[in-house]
């Protein structure tokens, strides 16, 4: 931050305040300099800031003027007022410039983040040149009026102009430094899927290349006095000596009498002392130092170390009578490198593999990216210096069994099989390696001859389910070969299942690779569950369906809710997984289901059948109202989503429906008609039945071994028309037909079927036996009997007298056209 103005210093004073709560933030209220670094601020705890510029008039008629204020790293003078923090040589200020044949130096800026170019815009007239040091190095030229990049990320730069002993007139003066692009936590990440295979991801490091944290992961630290505080950090063991932190008092008690160490693995590297005030103010380690302070890092232990990169803990002391100050502003340039090495079994190159396997060859040739990343816009140098490749085994797909684009825990077994075909060298074992977000596991089978390793599963083990042999398919080996190793081809099949403790992933991948006789392991074949990605694995569950059955193994609906008194039933309970297919289910000892009578807990199971929980019980000896209701608890893993009701009340129904009239007599004759209507009426309590079905024997179509009679196999059963309104007690159910077809003299006989919705059987409906039906009729004309005067007559013979109180009998014959039917 500048403030250009045109008055002296003192009539210019700015305060910094918290963007959000307004408050002034310690260490930077009320100050009267033209330029400042406000890196010591912690970005984290004030997320934005406001700057108050407070102008006095420094006498009557006097006027201040500000020409402006600027931020993000610019820095502007207009020479309006004596440059005081310039060092002028062979130079002065003429009022409103600087003029001179010598050097005119600007103040040296101390930068809390990375420098990498400057933008500068200087008027000048007459000769000369802008020079820069940087980082305390030489002079250099740069330009005047345009963006000057640097050869790396830059903690301290001072400028000046140069005149060379030729005349020149400096106007104004305006540059920008602008921040390098280092990277935050460096990684790896070749899928693109946030698991990455490289990263330096450490709450203690800071910027790569600059480390600005403390030991806590935080950018600042607040000390109370009395008492001593120990700041703990962490210092690059490759740092050059640079160190760079603000001091900043609590604006309304500051501190007094402030007295600051540095230690390096509990030596005494630098001192500092801030004494009292309540100004914020930049500490850093000398150059005449520096080569002490980097001879203690040299020597110390790191405390962390990866790929060639080091650290070393270090703490900063802070003493004082009293008062209260910030440390924060932490920067310690330095230049890392890390070299990285990954063996084929890592996941680098296991994914390396995988993401080679899915690009498409141009020429012979794969380009394969490796993606990087950081959490702020950066930039870094990657070289690759040995890659080690080899041709090795060719994987298809045989078959798969069971799968689906989602995973779950479900009673049956995945099976997936391939084709293996070694294209050079020798097989020594397939590795497979199953991986989600929230478990991964690696089963690798041996191929040779014995004696051989044993196959291995590794990672989160109880998150599958296996059998207990491999089968790893029919393969050879040659005579007197001994351990992993064999040539030939191989059809492997992969069994396994889910257990239920995997919780849902959106993605699961399924790769299967070749490890080769030399180490090297081959490009994969990989399979994905979950693509978009979205439920890769599924263990939530669910109640689809469930049921009561009566004694007759009859389904009662929710409409018609009645059961017998005192009998079975068996009540059937459907399981699933959220928005998956039906035919996949929970297997047996995943979830606790239990039925319930009136809200009390009557039975309760673990067993599943292909995913269906079956309860038998009988139902209460009383009247009235029962209430039947399930549910259920996993037990290793998933949630339950059942949405659908699980709870149904029945009323107890203990009277049967009967049959009480009929259109057609037991034994009938009728004329045959096109719609032949029977009909029977039935009566119950407390609703009439729906289930009831007519078994009709038909002579001319159902007499199948022709002997004249309807036999029980030969019945067959017709639907009804049921009456409309059930709820009362008795109805009308029909059945019309076309008996044109029959001859004169068939017969159709037929007898009554069903229950009510509790399971009552229908009374009075006639059976299937001899005589037993409820009608049978034949197909005849109706005529009136005839009686004949032959052989009528007293049973006993003549009689020309009759007697009081003996009982006497009279012969009268007559003859039925319709026979035993009328």
């Amino acid at each position: 931050m500048s403030i250009d103005t045109d008055a002296p210093a003192n009539s210019v004073t700015w305060s910094v305040v918290d963007g959000v709560t307004g408050d002034v933030i310690d260490g930077y209220y009320d100050r009267s300099g033209t330029w400042s670094d406000l890196g010591g601020i912690d970005w984290e705890i004030h997320s934005s800031i406001r700057l108050k510029v407070v102008l006095e008039a420094m006498g009557t008629g006097s006027v201040t003027k500000v020409n402006g204020i600027h931020v993000q790293g610019r820095f502007v003078n207009s020479f309006d007022d004596n440059p005081s923090d310039w060092n002028l040589v062979a130079t002065s200020w003429d009022g409103d410039s600087i003029v001179g044949d010598g050097e005119a130096y600007s103040p040296t800026f101390l930068f809390r983040q990375p420098i990498s170019r400057i933008a500068s815009n200087v008027t000048v007239t007459g000769g000369g040149e802008l020079q820069a040091a940087v980082d305390g190095g030489p002079w250099g030229v740069i330009s005047a009026a345009g963006i000057n990049n640097l050869d790396s990320p830059a903690h301290k730069i001072q400028l000046r102009w140069s005149g060379g002993g030729q005349q020149f007139d400096l106007l104004h003066f305006d540059v920008e430094f602008q921040g390098a692009g280092l990277p935050t936590n460096p990684r790896i990440d070749l899928s693109l899927d946030g698991s990455d295979e490289w990263s330096i991801d450490n709450e203690s490091i800071g910027i790569w290349g600059w480390q600005n944290r403390l030991a806590d992961g935080n950018l600042s630290k607040t000390a109370t006095f009395p008492g001593q505080h120990n700041v703990e950090f962490w210092i690059p063991k490759d740092s050059t000596g640079d160190l760079l932190f603000e001091i900043s008092p609590n604006s309304s008690v500051g501190v007094s009498n402030l007295e600051m160490q540095l230690l390096v693995g509990g030596n005494l590297v630098n001192s500092w002392t801030y004494g009292s005030g309540d100004e914020s103010r930049t500490f850093r380690i000398q150059d005449s130092d520096r080569a002490n302070f980097v001879s203690e890092l040299t020597n110390a232990q790191p405390i962390w170390s990866e790929d060639g990169i080091e650290y070393v803990a270090a703490e900063m002391m802070l003493d004082a009578p009293g008062g209260q100050v910030t440390l924060a502003g932490l920067a310690m340039p330095h230049q890392p490198t890390a070299t990285l090495h990954f063996e084929p079994e890592t996941d680098f190159m296991l994914n390396f593999n995988q993401l080679t396997a899915s690009m498409t060859a141009s020429s012979g040739w794969k380009s394969v990216p490796i993606s990087m990343g950081w959490e702020t816009p950066a930039a870094m140098e990657v070289t690759l210096t040995e890659l080690v490749s080899d041709l090795a085994t060719e994987i298809t797909l045989s078959q798969a069994s069971n799968l689906s684009s989602t995973l779950s825990p479900t009673w049956q077994m995945f099976e997936i099989s391939h084709n293996i075909s070694v294209l050079e060298g020798e097989l020594a074992a397939i590795r497979y390696d199953l991986e989600g977000g929230n478990e991964a596991i690696t089963y690798t089978a041996w191929y040779g001859a014995q004696p051989l390793p044993n196959n291995t599963l590794v990672g989160d083990v109880d998150a599958v389910i296996l059998p207990s042999e491999f089968n790893e398919g029919n393969y050879s080996v040659p005579v007197n070969s001994s351990g992993p190793g064999i040539c030939c081809d191989v059809n492997p099949t992969f069994i396994w299942s889910l257990d239920s403790s995997w919780d849902d992933d959106d993605l699961v991948t399924l790769s299967v690779r070749s490890i080769m006789g030399d180490g090297l392991i081959s490009l994969p074949w990989v399979h994905q569950f979950g693509v978009g990605p979205l439920q890769g694995v599924e263990n939530d569950l669910l109640i689809r369906d469930w049921r009561v059955l009566n004694d007759l193994g009859l389904e009662v609906s929710e409409e018609a809710s009645y059961l017998k008194m005192n009998s079975n039933i068996t009540v059937q309970v459907d399981f699933g997984f959220e928005g998956i297919a039906s035919i996949f289910a929970p297997r047996s000892d995943d979830i606790e289901v239990r039925l319930l009578q009136d809200g009390i807990v009557h039975a309760l199971t673990t067993e599943l059948i292909h995913g269906v929980a079956t309860f038998v019980t009988t139902t209460p000896m009383t009247t009235g109202d029962v209430e039947y209701s399930v549910e259920f608890t996993p037990l290793k893993g998933g949630d339950d989503v059942t949405s659908i009701l699980l709870n149904q009340t029945f009323e107890i129904d203990s009277v049967a429906p009967q049959v009480i009239s009929q259109s057609v007599a037991t034994h009938d004759h009728l004329e045959p008609s096109l719609s032949q209507t029977l009909t029977f009426e039935l009566y119950d309590l407390p609703t009439l039945p729906t289930d009831v079905s007519l078994m009709l024997w038909r002579e001319w179509q159902d007499d199948t071994n022709g002997n004249n009679q309807p036999d029980s196999s030969e019945f067959h059963p017709q639907s009804m028309i049921i009456p409309q309104n059930l709820s009362h007690i008795q109805g009308n159910y029909s059945f019309t037909f076309d008996d044109s077809y029959g001859l004169e003299g068939d017969r159709v006989a037929g007898y009554l079927v069903g229950s009510d919705p509790a399971g009552n059987e229908i009374i009075g409906g006639g059976s299937d036996e001899l005589n037993s039906h409820l009608f049978i009729y034949q197909l005849m004309t109706d005529e009136a009997p005839t009686i004949t005067r032959e052989g009528a007559g007293w049973a006993d013979g003549p009689r020309d007298w009759l007697h009081p109180s003996p009982t006497y009998g009279i012969v009268m014959p007559f003859e039925e056209a319709n026979g035993f039917s009328d």
